[in-house]
Order: structure tokens, then C-alpha cells, then sequence
């Protein structure tokens, strides 16, 4: 007599088992996730750190060789000085023809007019062409270019938060990601007859530069003594101060200080910014950018941070 067997079928897992696990792997992704961004983030840090001691040392390699800053005087088409901008030492021109309507597009540097990119390309750096009448480039810098650089606001400056465009980086807006600084050269030439670092005394008046004329043009500028006069600065501050004195700063930065608001880095930290000093190194500081003058302008060092 056959004994029939019935088949034992494995048991599935119930509707319940599944939301429990699937659960729990939510809950590792949630706890994962930041910790990887945070990783991803901090390597790119640590690369946009790397780009700027490179970009300092040619600096002031630059200063060396030549006893000036490196900073182009745009012109305009009649030959007279338009301005100068804290990008126009180095980098390329970038892809936001904006530039190209503003003071007869002396802001849309090419890159081989900024000194600092000539001198880190030893002189081989093609001049812009023309592109349906305007200046284009496609070579880039890239290594004016900071992994985290998200989005410019130097065309917006005057009212940066008004606008929704953030089609450009401040690499493709200007041609950089790191600018120079020039905001202790402002306060300096404010100080006149006034008590800016807040010790209870009045400052001694700085020299005063004259007016020189512009060959070919006519026109009567005290620029070309101011610059020279800030390379004076420069040599000082090497003697004191140095670890305190800011060469670059990260775009939101540059940003924040024109705004005289605080920022979002580009490390999506608020108010923290990769900065370089005028004794070589460079770190991942807080800032307070709020005030653009006077002893309330800080730039906190490692050691007075708190833990």
C-alpha cells in the first residue's frame, strides 16, 4: 500500500516581517547617508584646500620676481583704466557673457591677461578668441577651480539674495572660485584720522597717493600708487602679523564681505570658508563677514576657536 507524502512548502515571510526589515534598512541609509556626504564633502575640502596653497605659493613666488601684485588693470576701448576686480589676477575668462555689458566688459578678463595664470602656465597661455562677437575661451584653469563651488554671486552682488539664477559657478561666472583679498587694503585707507582697531586711539593718516596720467588716455588716476603702496603692506605684514594677514578667500566669502552679511560656505558650512595667509598656510576657518570695517572684521584663527 503506497503512503502518500504531503510536500512541505517553505514558509514566506508575512507582511509584517517585511516592513521590520525593510524598516530597518531605512534606518541604516538615514544613519549612512550624512556620514557619506560628509566623507564626499570633506575630500573635496581637502582638494579646494590643495588648489589654493598652490595657487598662494605662485603667488607669492609672483611678488618675488617681479615686486608687484599680480593684478590686471582692465581698460577700456579708449585706453583709460575702468576698474579692477579681486578676480583678475588669475583664472580664466569664464561663460557668463554678463560681463561682457558691463564697463565695456572690463570685468571679463581673458586668461592670458591675468597675471598670476601666465605666470603658473610659464607664459603659454593662448589669448581669447571671438564667438559670435564676443570674447570665449575654452581652455579653463582647473586648478582655480574648488570642487564644492556651486554658485557665483558676483554678478548679483548688489543685491545678492534678490536672484534665482544659479546657473554659474563663480568658476564659469568670473573665472574662479578663489578671489583675492583686498578688504584690509579698504580698511586701511579708511582708517584715516580714525580709532578702526578700537585701542582708544586714532590712527596716523596714511600716505597719500597723487594722481598719475594714464599714457595715451589723459586720465588722472592715483591706482597705480595705491597698488604700489599695498605691495608695501604686503612686505610689512610679512614681518608681523603674517598668519593673521588673508591673500584668497573662497567666492561666498568675497560674497559675504561685499553684502555685509554672513554666508553659506562652500562646504555647506554657514560662515566657514577655505582661506590662505600670508605665512603659506591654509585652513578651513569661521569668518564673520557682517561687518566689513573696523575691529568688529574678523578672521577667527585655529587656535582661538572654540573645541
Amino acid at each position: 500500500m503506497l503512503q502518500a507524502h504531503r510536500v512541505q512548502r517553505p514558509r514566506g515571510f508575512t507582511l509584517i516581517e517585511l516592513l521590520v526589515v525593510v524598516s530597518i534598512i531605512a534606518l541604516l541609509i538615514s544613519i549612512l547617508l550624512p556620514s557619506m556626504k560628509s566623507a564626499r564633502e570633506q575630500g573635496k575640502r581637502i582638494k579646494c584646500q590643495a588648489n589654493m596653497h598652490q595657487i598662494n605659493s605662485a603667488l607669492f613666488a609672483y611678488i618675488l620676481d617681479y615686486d608687484a601684485l599680480p593684478v590686471f588693470y582692465s581698460k577700456e576701448p579708449n585706453g583709460c583704466i575702468c576698474g579692477w576686480c579681486t578676480w583678475s589676477y588669475g583664472g580664466w575668462i569664464g561663460t557668463n557673457t554678463y560681463w561682457d555689458n558691463v564697463s565695456s566688459g572690463c570685468f571679463r578678463v581673458p586668461a592670458n591677461k591675468r597675471p598670476l595664470t601666465v605666470y603658473m602656465n610659464k607664459g603659454r597661455v593662448a589669448p581669447a578668441k571671438k564667438k559670435d562677437g564676443k570674447l570665449w575661451e575654452d581652455s579653463g584653469q582647473p586648478v582655480f577651480e574648488c570642487p564644492s563651488d556651486r554658485k557665483s554671486g558676483q554678478y548679483l552682488y548688489i543685491d545678492p539674495h534678490a536672484g534665482t539664477d544659479q546657473a554659474f559657478s563663480s568658476y564659469k561666472d568670473v573665472g574662479t572660485s578663489y578671489h583675492m583679498n583686498f578688504y584690509w587694503w579698504d580698511q586701511t585707507h579708511l582708517a584715516s584720522g580714525s580709532d578702526w582697531d578700537g585701542d582708544g586711539q586714532r590712527e596716523p593718516t596714511p600716505g597719500t597717493c597723487p594722481s598719475e596720467t594714464i599714457p595715451g588716455c589723459g586720465q588722472q588716476t592715483n591706482w597705480p600708487c595705491r597698488f604700489r603702496q599695498g605691495l608695501n603692506i604686503w612686505k610689512r605684514h610679512t614681518l608681523r602679523d603674517s598668519s593673521r594677514f588673508v591673500t584668497l578667500v573662497e567666492e561666498p566669502f568675497d560674497l559675504g564681505i561685499n553684502a555685509e552679511t554672513q554666508e553659506m560656505g562652500f562646504h555647506r558650512r554657514f560662515s566657514r570658508h577655505v582661506m590662505a595667509f600670508l605665512d603659506g598656510h591654509v585652513s578651513y576657518l569661521t569668518a564673520d563677514t557682517r561687518n566689513r570695517f573696523g575691529p568688529e572684521w574678523t578672521v577667527v584663527d585655529e587656535s582661538m576657536e572654540a573645541p
